[in-house]
């Protein structure tokens, strides 16, 4: 059977790696992975509602198909095409950057709350020496992935989603009362 020419290729994945690989490349990639390694990022949290003003509870089952649609049908595909834009800063992806340094200890105690123990092994001190940073990825809505780029492999990993907009809070974008909003697909998902 003749192998399809223009389909994109799949990895083949042996093993997953405990932790984000570290190695440098051999030249610069010219693939992107978007590499969903932590299976909780869909989940959500109200735990920074009070102190940071964060949660990315949604309203309910309609919204969160609403998300995963624009994710799978805008974001997937523009990360794809345009990565090498996408991921440099100077670039035109205004809603696509590095998060600076004062979010990056509320997004690291979000992922840590999301994730639990799968992600203790990590030590955020030592990402951006490796060429690993956090990013905030948007295009059409409010809706915007977090999560961590390797530079060195073009992966990127979601860590969560930020349906609402509120790390970065904008006037133009954080109009609802997002404190009542109690869906998690998870919980949902999971019965519990």
């Amino acid at each position: 059977m003749a192998k399809n020419k223009g389909q994109a290729r799949v990895p083949k994945v042996t093993s997953v790696p405990l932790n984000i690989p570290r190695q440098e490349p051999l030249q610069e990639k010219s693939e992107f992975y978007f590499y969903p390694y932590y299976p909780k990022w869909i989940n959500t949290t109200d735990s920074f509602y009070k102190r940071e003003g964060f949660t990315n509870r949604l309203r309910d089952a309609h919204e969160f198909s609403d998300n995963i649609t624009e994710i799978t049908t805008v974001v997937l595909p523009n990360l794809y095409q345009n990565f090498l834009d996408v991921f440099d800063a100077s670039k035109h992806y205004g809603h696509c950057h590095p998060i600076p340094g004062e979010k990056r200890k509320l997004v690291e105690a979000i992922s840590k709350e999301i994730h639990g123990p799968d992600i203790q092994s990590i030590n955020f001190e030592e990402l951006n020496e490796n060429r690993i940073d956090w990013w905030y990825i948007g295009f059409k809505s409010s809706l915007r992935l977090v999560g961590l780029y390797n530079k060195a492999n073009c992966y990127f990993y979601p860590m969560f989603i930020d349906p609402h907009h509120l790390i970065h809070q904008n006037e133009h974008y954080n109009q609802d009362d997002y404190g009542n909003y109690c869906y998690c697909p998870l919980i949902n998902y999971n019965g519990s």
